[in-house]
């Protein structure tokens, strides 16, 4: 079974695998990963199943890969002031563990849920990552002091072929630099928070990690259906943090 990642990822995918008799009474079952799927019976056959996320752990590359990718989003976003004329942001380590923290916290939210999760919020207090519902609340979290401040997330995803982690650093840099000049670039409020005058530090981070999908799922009898097992893809989250002092 071919999957085209890039245009059904994070759909719960359902295929027919026999064709559906007028006699076939449907069930509904649920996925060993936590999703919903609708089965149809017709005498031992199983008629559909569902797609399943599994999160593999991280790599050497993919350790070397997170804390590479803070330097190159530290370094392109100063270039991109610099080319409107503004001045330079000061690297701040308490920002740095806030924009990780929402990284890892998207990340573990998506798995748990078998979805991708994107924002800025955090609203699961029993995540392990949950560190307060808004971006000035995570920095205090960190920084020990209220103050105002800024944040841009984004999610990307590579092919497994795409990461090369005998040139990780290559990688890193086109990725970074594509975040800032492109996908932050090209959205307002992002744009908005690098240009943004009385910004005067920066933190960033990233999280990088391997899933694999699988077809999935507990049948009407209660047992474990497991079929093909897909090549591995990697998600990626990446978030900065900015501060006016």
């Amino acid at each position: 079974m071919q999957i085209n990642y890039k245009n059904s990822l994070f759909v719960f995918l359902v295929l027919a695998l026999v064709p559906r008799c007028l006699s076939a009474q449907p069930c509904t079952s649920i996925g060993k990963d936590g999703q919903e799927i609708s089965i149809t019976q017709n005498g031992s056959s199983t008629s559909y199943t569902g797609l399943a996320f599994e999160l593999q752990l991280s790599s050497e590359g993919m350790v070397k890969f997170e804390v590479l990718l803070p330097k190159y989003l530290f370094k392109y976003t100063n270039q991109y002031r610099q080319e409107h004329g503004l001045p330079q942001l000061t690297w701040v380590k308490a920002y740095e563990q806030a924009a990780f923290n929402q990284c890892n916290y998207l990340l573990t939210e998506s798995d748990r849920q078998n979805l991708y999760v994107l924002g800025h919020g955090q609203d699961n207090p029993s995540n392990k990552y949950f560190s307060g519902s808004r971006a000035s609340l995570r920095a205090a979290y960190y920084s020990g002091k209220q103050e105002y401040c800024g944040e841009n997330c984004l999610y990307t995803w590579l092919k497994k072929e795409e990461f090369d982690e005998q040139n990780i650093e290559s990688v890193v840099a086109k990725l970074a630099y594509q975040m800032v000049f492109e996908q932050w670039h090209n959205s307002p409020g992002h744009r908005e928070n690098m240009l943004k005058p009385s910004y005067k530090t920066l933190g960033c981070a990233g999280t990088i990690r391997s899933k694999i999908t699988k077809d999935r799922f507990l049948d009407c009898d209660g047992k474990v259906q497991d079929y093909n097992h897909s090549d591995s893809w990697l998600m990626l989250y990446a978030a900065q943090v900015f501060g006016m002092e």
